[in-house]
């Protein structure tokens, strides 16, 4: 009877939860009950800063805080946010539209125009989970024309396990790599651990020419 009792609260937990996620996806990009909104550009693929508008996007503070330490911290902390409006420059619409689907859904649309600036945020508000996803995107989507951009992001964020995935890439393509336009702009650091790598995938005259 005892067992039957545990699996009746296991399936009660699991249909509460259930029912609680139901909930955030219809909350979810609604001005049903929202009590904060974010504000960030539009974005704009390609384009100049300056021309680009601003939207603001509804948000519940207790959904944030209960998924994010950062935000909890931002709404409930000592020094607590109580504007109503919070202006976000370092964020762009997709990436913030993204993070939030992600919170209020365990759902994300990643492309490899917005898995970038999704990959920051979720960094930026510790939401672990969704870094694990953004991680997983880059590396079955590396090629040799994002490869030092996604490394570079790797090294600001001390991404380790996401820079160990783009030196693999590099040390299996490194001939195709040596021929690519990304290579000819990297940084003198990175091409420094570059040259000195023992398993890069070509002839030691040819990485010298």
């Amino acid at each position: 009877m005892e067992d039957i009792d545990v699996v009746w609260m296991s399936r009660a937990k699991q249909e509460e939860a259930r029912q609680k996620k139901e909930t955030s996806k219809v909350l979810f990009n609604s001005d049903t009950l929202s009590d904060v909104k974010f504000v960030v550009r539009m974005s704009q693929h390609g384009g100049n800063d300056r021309k680009r508008g601003k939207i603001a996007i509804p948000a519940h503070k207790f959904v944030l805080s209960i998924c994010s330490p950062v935000f909890f911290r931002m709404f409930c902390g000592e020094m607590a946010e109580t504007s109503d409006q919070i202006d976000l420059p370092d964020c762009e619409y997709e990436g913030m539209f993204e993070l939030l689907r992600y919170i209020y859904t365990d759902e994300v649309c990643l492309k490899e125009n917005n898995v970038m600036q999704v990959l920051y945020l979720a960094e930026k508000y510790m939401v672990p989970s969704l870094t694990k996803r953004c991680n997983i995107f880059l590396n079955s989507n590396l090629d040799t024309s994002n490869v030092f951009s996604v490394l570079k992001h790797a090294d600001l964020f001390s991404n380790d396990h996401l820079a160990s995935d783009c030196w693999y890439f590099v040390d299996k393509h490194a001939k195709d790599i040596l021929s690519s336009a990304e290579f000819f702009s990297i940084e003198r650091s990175v091409l420094e651990k570059f040259v000195a790598r023992d398993m890069l995938n070509v002839e030691e005259l040819v990485l010298f020419k």
